[in-house]
Order: C-alpha cells, then structure tokens, then sequence
C-alpha cells in the first residue's frame, strides 16, 4: 500500500505533481552533508521520476572540513548502511567535494554499484568562456582532479576557496537568521568584486546553488553550475539499469543527525525549489 505524503506547504497547482513515500525498490541514493544536495535531487526529479533517498550527512557538515581520507570512510559508511536495508544500485553525490576527493576511489570499492559525480561546470563555461572565476570550497580546489578538469579545457581558471560560505547557507536555511544571511551576503560580494575582469562564474558547490537569485541581483555575467548534468547522466544510468519506468518520485529522507525539525526543514526546502520558489541555477 502506497501512502501519499505532501510535502510541506505545496501549493495547490503543484499538488497533481505531489511527491509519495514508498517502500519500493531500486532506490537512487542522493548524498550530501547537508542542504546543497537538494538542488541537485529537484533538478533530477524534474527529469527522472524514481525512487529517491536523500542522506544529509548533517553530523559532518560540511564536507570541505574534512580531509580525503575522511570523507571516504565518512561516505563508505553510509553506502554500506543502505545496502544492508535496501537495493541501492545508483548513488549520486551531490557534492562537488565528495566528488572530486574519492568517487573513483568509491567505484572500486563498490564495483557493483554506479556513481554519479557532481563536478565544477568549467568544461560547459569554457564552451562560450574564456576567463572564468571558479567557486568553491577549500578540499575542492585543491582536488588533483580539480586541476585536470581545468587543464582540459585550455581556458583561465581563476579559483576562488570559500571557507565558510557552504556552512552559512546551512546555517541560515535551518535558522533564517539575520547573522547568517549577513555572512552570506559578504561572501556574495567578495565573489561578484573578484569576477569584475572574468566571463563568467562557476558555482563549484550545490550549496552556493541557493544563491543564484542573489548573485543575479548584482551581476550580469553567466553563471554555470552542474546539476543539469548530473540529472542527465542520472536518467541515462537509470535506463541502462532497467529501472522501472514510473509517474511519480518518491523521496525518503534520512540524516546522521536526525531530528524532527531537519525532516520537516528538508522537506519544505526541497517543495519550494519544486515549487520554483527557490531559484535554481
């Protein structure tokens, strides 16, 4: 038996698209250590009806915090947790970190499984850009596969870390507090004043996804994230595995922190980016 669950606040020309909880299975598990991830799963359900289970890695957050080896064993954890209770044969990581630090390491561990990476959109910037201002967080830029992606593309790559701006957006979509939206906003205007000279921005962080609106507002070059693509490369896998087809997705969420108010956070957060009340890039 199929019971309906709406998400938070939906509204009503939304609801003939409302999202249902099941116990089906063939799951595509969606990682992240906290929000960002979630524009990543909206722009895939717009794609892909499936079976979702979202994991906030909200105990850990955020990812650029910890180092390679940490990540690994932190993500290693969680696959083996969702194996051991459901069938899980997709695993995206919506996470620009988890990516670039140990997904090919991941792939060998779990040869069974198929991975899905999110990764700077440099090489779709590059397409019709020639200086381009990449944000990210401190492990990412740093990333060996980092410098790869960017060599490939034989075009200038100004990388820009952000230490906290990943933790803010957390912080200030579970609080909507003043002191959070100010950092924000100090971290968004050290970026626009550092891209005066560049072609466009790279969002290298699904959590700076939530702030497309802003960054809008107060510059007019392009801005390119990667969640188009991931969504695509996720259908293609999604059909190659037989996956069912089906009219509705189901979402599950689950947290290394759980509490009542994260769920019900999450919940609405991702109903307004479905809703298109929540901009996404």
């Amino acid at each position: 038996m199929q019971n309906k669950i709406f998400l938070d606040k939906i509204p009503h020309f939304y609801a003939q698209k409302s999202i249902y909880f099941s116990m089906k299975k063939d799951y595509i598990l969606v990682i992240d250590s906290g929000v960002g991830g979630l524009s990543t799963l909206a722009e895939t359900m717009s794609i892909l009806p499936a079976n979702y289970i979202y994991f906030a890695d909200n105990k850990n957050s955020p990812y650029g915090s910890h180092s390679n080896e940490e990540i690994l064993t932190l993500l290693s954890s969680i696959i083996n947790s969702f194996l051991s209770r459901n069938k899980v044969s997709l695993v995206v990581l919506a996470c620009n970190t988890a990516t670039t630090s140990c997904i090919e390491n991941l792939r060998k561990i779990y040869p069974s499984i198929k991975f899905v990476g999110t990764e700077p959109a440099i090489k779709l910037a590059s397409k019709t850009q020639n200086n381009i201002l990449l944000v990210a967080t401190p492990l990412t830029a740093k990333q060996n596969r980092l410098a790869e992606i960017i060599n490939n593309t034989k075009k200038h790559v100004k990388i820009m870390p952000m230490p906290s701006l990943a933790r803010s957006v957390d912080d200030f979509l579970a609080e909507k507090s003043y002191f959070s939206y100010t950092k924000i906003l100090k971290d968004v205007y050290k970026i626009v004043s550092a891209s005066k000279n560049q072609d466009a921005i790279v969002l290298g962080c699904t959590h700076y996804c939530f702030l497309y609106d802003i960054f809008r507002k107060i510059t007019n070059i392009p801005i390119f994230d990667g969640n188009l693509g991931v969504a695509k490369q996720v259908k293609f896998l999604s059909e190659k595995l037989n996956f069912a087809t089906q009219k509705y997705s189901t979402v599950r969420f689950e947290f290394s922190n759980p509490t009542n108010f994260a769920k019900q956070n999450y919940k609405k957060i991702l109903s307004q980016i479905l809703a298109k009340k929540q901009r996404l890039c």
